[in-house]
């Protein structure tokens, strides 16, 4: 039985998706019924005209051309696969960059052998490959770091110490599933619950607003009505002499405001105001820190900063005035009306479209909140400050 292969036309280059490798491959399965004398003969019909690989091919002489073996081991070597190695700060900062959102944690993608597997588990693999080419998969280093910025849900899961990446991959693989999609379900129903009642309390206080409306309404003309009565059954003068006494009630009625201004003033939040000694700390804290450049060497300096951090902080650690967090090569200084969320200046973060998984360290997101309370945007604005706890990363920061 004779089977027919199609044989795709080789050209070698940047813009060949061919595989040399799988270029033979498919050619030998195709010319599997004759000679090695019949492919030396063919095989530059299945090079493309003009190609980088038919120059090649027409440039071998003609003991080059001898055997159908030599031919194949040059050609591969010609046009071997040529493999992009990362450098140390590459992987380490591309592990500092793994994300996964919890749409993508209920979602299976190709491994990297085509197969559909669980999105966490991908990343695993592709973490451990990282933390090997960084040279330290026999260490714990960014470990803890990692496992901070992943899904609550799965940070749940695999928190805890690890000796080595090795034990960490095949914890993180290891997660019961069932039990993950069970808690994002749960928390999904949550939060339809939460918003349904939300939207329930805005109907009724609408309601309410226009409830007191109407009763406000009732009383103006009701008044308008008694005040017309009394002009029209000549009670003015009693009006003035009741002035006069309204007069001394008004008063006794402006004391009694006066109070009740004083006390809405003792009844408001005081805003500690921002002292000299407390701005010093935090611009004498954002200048000895190093905002290391947008190189390779400043990407190392930056990662060893990080480390530095954590060890001396904890993963869980506070960012306040005492505890500066490091600035991310790339992004601008602090202070400079930048978007805390990305680094960037132009837009406010409430408005900012970067995706999360490509936006600051939360840590980082706070610090420079801390320096713009504190310090104002390059000196032209300072602002008053009340500590405030961000439940959700465990932080401390100033806020207006």
């Amino acid at each position: 039985m004779v089977v027919t292969v199609s044989i795709n036309e080789f050209a070698g280059g940047k813009k060949e998706k061919q595989k040399a490798r799988a270029f033979i491959k498919t050619f030998n399965r195709g010319t599997e019924e004759k000679n090695d004398a019949h492919r030396l003969a063919v095989f530059g019909n299945y090079l493309e005209v003009d190609s980088e690989a038919e120059k090649w091919w027409d440039g071998l002489t003609t003991a080059e051309k001898a055997d159908w073996p030599t031919v194949q081991r040059a050609f591969l070597d010609k046009f071997k696969e040529k493999t992009k190695v990362k450098s140390v700060a590459d992987c380490e900062e591309a592990l500092l960059k793994k994300r996964l959102s919890m749409e993508e944690l209920v979602t299976q993608v190709k491994d990297a052998d085509g197969d559909l597997e669980w999105a966490h588990v991908v990343m695993a693999d592709e973490m451990m490959v990282l933390a090997e080419g960084a040279g330290f998969a026999t260490s714990s280093n960014l470990i803890r770091t990692v496992i901070s910025n992943l899904p609550r849900v799965l940070k749940e899961k695999v928190a805890g110490t690890y000796a080595d990446w090795p034990e960490f991959v095949a914890a993180l693989k290891d997660v019961d599933m069932a039990a993950i999609l069970a808690r994002v379900e749960g928390l999904e129903e949550d939060r339809k619950h939460r918003a349904e009642q939300e939207e329930k309390l805005n109907e009724k206080m609408k309601e309410q607003m226009k409830e007191q409306r109407t009763e406000q309404d009732e009383k103006i003309r009701a008044l308008t009505a008694m005040i017309a009565t009394m002009k029209m059954s000549g009670g003015g003068g009693g009006g003035n002499g009741s002035g006069g006494s309204g007069s001394g009630g008004g008063g006794s009625s402006g004391g009694s405001a006066g109070g009740g201004r004083g006390g809405w003033g003792r009844m408001q939040q005081q805003r500690t105001p921002l002292t000299k000694d407390l701005q010093d700390k935090v611009r004498k804290a954002l200048t000895g820190l190093v905002h290391h450049p947008d190189t390779a060497e400043g990407k190392k300096a930056y990662t060893e900063q990080l480390k530095a951090w954590e060890e001396k902080h904890g993963v869980d650690g506070w960012v306040c005035e005492d505890t500066p967090f490091p600035l991310k090569p790339g992004a601008v200084g602090a202070c400079s009306g930048e978007c805390f969320k990305c680094g960037t200046v132009g837009h406010r973060s409430l408005d900012c479209t970067v995706p999360e998984e490509r936006q600051l360290l939360k840590k980082e997101q706070v610090w420079r909140g801390v320096c713009a309370r504190a310090l104002g945007f390059d000196g032209k604005k300072t602002l008053e400050m009340r500590w405030v706890d961000v439940e959700s990363e465990n932080e401390e920061g100033l806020s207006v």
